[in-house]
């Protein structure tokens, strides 16, 4: 499973699901914390879904965070990144991160993965932010985040999709 959503299919995934936005972890990796505090969507990330993190994670970012849940790893824990993949799989997570090679393996392993592109649609699914906002969202992440062309044009695929689903359902999906 991936975090893609195909243009020719409905919005699919954890992170468009009213049930499981709360119930299935996000493991979050060090790049999206740093790049969700710069465009000020940590606590809004934090209160809408149940995001989850590992100790060395927490140790790079360099503060705590308000609602991030901090899973044990063991004492000879590998890599940060293999550790916090190993925490995912082992609680059939989420992955959010902004590392390509990172979110691959996170497929590999048959996992749902988002970066913080995604992060904003899904948001704005969720009707925590309005789409100007979400918009205005995106442009200042695209201004530092060292995204490839082709994932920031996916990246706004997806959000014209979630625009188009909220449009014609005329309604954020719920409250958060």
């Amino acid at each position: 499973m991936t975090g893609e959503a195909p243009a020719s299919l409905p919005l699919a995934g954890p992170l468009f699901s009213v049930d499981s936005r709360r119930e299935k972890l996000f493991c979050v990796d060090t790049s999206t914390l740093i790049y969700l505090d710069r465009i000020a969507l940590l606590d809004a990330v934090c209160q809408t879904f149940a995001p989850a993190t590992i100790a060395p994670v927490l140790a790079e970012f360099g503060r705590a965070v308000a609602d991030l849940r901090i899973l044990p790893v063991a004492p000879a824990a590998p890599a940060t990144d293999d550790a916090l993949l190993a925490v995912a799989c082992e609680h059939s997570g989420v992955l959010l991160s902004e590392d390509g090679r990172l979110l691959r393996r996170a497929g590999r392993s048959g996992l749902w993965y988002y970066n913080t592109l995604m992060l904003i649609s899904g948001l704005c699914y969720h009707g925590v932010l309005g789409s100007r906002e979400g918009e205005a969202r995106i442009e200042k992440l695209i201004t530092f985040a060292r995204y490839s062309n082709a994932v920031r044009a996916y990246g706004r695929k997806v959000f014209a999709l979630v625009q188009e689903d909220l449009d014609r359902t005329g309604a954020k999906k719920e409250n958060p």
